[in-house]
């Protein structure tokens, strides 16, 4: 297990409530981390850890573009918004 060292705490959801909401569908919804169309890991952003051989590790650092960042921002306050 590799952990975020810098977690932004307004994206955070753990435990049950992140596996109950962020279900595949959920997950396909998840904006590109950067112009290449990289999908970023939300369990890194969201969950503040993630696993070594995660296929989105190359985005388990901080974001380059302030836009794809923005984007993010927006999306995970969205999916907040709609959690139980």
């Amino acid at each position: 297990m590799v952990r975020n060292p810098s977690p932004i705490n307004d994206w955070k959801v753990v435990g049950q409530k992140y596996k109950k909401h962020f279900t595949k569908e959920v997950m396909a919804s998840t904006p590109a981390f950067n112009e290449t169309g990289l999908i970023n890991c939300n369990k890194w952003y969201i969950q503040g850890f993630c696993y070594e051989k995660c296929e989105r590790k190359a985005s388990h650092k901080t974001f380059s573009s302030a836009t794809h960042k923005a984007s993010y921002d927006k999306w995970v306050k969205e999916q907040k918004v709609k959690m139980p």
